[in-house]
């Protein structure tokens, strides 16, 4: 699951403006949150505001 998050996260960097031009930048935000929050709370750590 942390390979495909850091995955995710690097296409943002790299096709972030292809991605908003065409209305998926928010979803893979979220998704890489969701994932991120996923991982954390396997560990016991809080979710952060």
């Amino acid at each position: 699951m942390a390979f495909t998050i850091t995955m995710m996260s690097w296409s943002i960097v790299e096709y972030g403006k292809q991605m908003a031009a065409n209305g998926e930048l928010e979803h893979a935000m979220e998704a890489v949150k969701w994932g991120n929050e996923v991982l954390l709370n396997l560990q016991g750590v809080e979710k952060a505001n």
